[in-house]
């Protein structure tokens, strides 16, 4: 993910399968676009040790962030689109 993303921005893991992308000036089409590189490089599909082939599927919520608002309500907001994406079938980019 980190090589989708430009170098002042950061890519976070925040829990065992759900990762956060914080994107410095970047408003949302910007964000949409970045979306869309980290979920084409996810899906690449994977040997693993026994030989055989899995593709992962990735879900993503985007939020761009208010002046006025909290992290830990940009980050709520951010988790809800991302489980409206899931709710879609997976494999999508919600905004919120």
């Amino acid at each position: 993910m980190e090589s989708t993303v430009r170098t002042h921005d950061v890519v976070a893991r925040i829990s065992g399968d759900e990762f956060v992308l914080l994107l410095k000036e970047a408003d949302e089409v910007a964000a949409t676009e970045v979306a869309f590189r980290v979920m084409a490089a996810v899906v690449e599909p994977v040997r693993l040790p026994s030989g055989d082939m899995v593709v992962p599927s990735v879900s993503m919520g985007v939020a761009a962030h208010d002046q006025d608002e909290s992290v830990a309500r940009l980050m709520a907001r951010a988790d809800e689109t991302m489980y409206r994406a899931k709710a879609l079938g997976g494999g999508q980019v919600e905004h919120g």
